[in-house]
């Protein structure tokens, strides 16, 4: 289902994202995963409806992000979220925790064994900053985000990032 998300194409995670939010046992991290879907289907009803999750989960306090596994991708959706929808005080918010993990790249779980790379933080630092407002932040950090995926060779996120960063105003 990742890969729907990195194609903008969010039709079949969103239903499973707004079940697991509310049943699962770390309802946050799919709270976060509900705002970015929403995010990309980016009807003003879905903008609407993302700002909700972000509030919910601001509300709840960043740091009662369990330190799991989860955590690190609930910050990076919540960063791109913020960003497509312009929710400021949470991309000031995401991106004063994101800063601690800069150069990271970004691993998700797969549970069963393995896991799916999904860039690295840099790039949800760029995001963080520019729903903050701060696009010269944005734009260092989507230097620093391209860098680093060229680097290692992340031609599927570094064609994202620079769609993203285009798209936001920052790239």
């Amino acid at each position: 289902i990742m890969w729907d998300l990195l194609d903008d194409r969010p039709a079949e995670v969103t239903p499973i994202a707004r079940f697991q939010a509310a049943t699962d046992a770390e309802p946050l991290f799919w709270t976060s995963l509900l705002a970015l879907t929403e995010s990309i289907a980016g009807s003003e009803e879905s903008t609407g409806r993302s700002r909700v999750a972000i509030e919910e989960v601001l509300s709840a306090g960043l740091d009662t992000l369990l330190p799991t596994v989860t955590r690190l991708p609930s910050l990076v959706f919540l960063a791109e979220a913020a960003a497509r929808t312009g929710h400021a005080e949470a991309g000031r918010e995401v991106g004063a925790m994101l800063e601690a993990e800069a150069g990271s790249h970004l691993v998700m779980n797969v549970f069963g064994g393995g896991g799916m790379c999904w860039g690295v933080s840099d790039q949800a630092l760029a995001l963080a900053a520019a729903a903050a407002g701060d696009l010269d932040a944005a734009a260092d950090w989507q230097r620093s985000a391209e860098r680093r995926l060229t680097d290692t060779g992340g031609v599927t996120f570094l064609e994202r990032s620079r769609r993203l960063a285009r798209t936001l105003g920052f790239g």
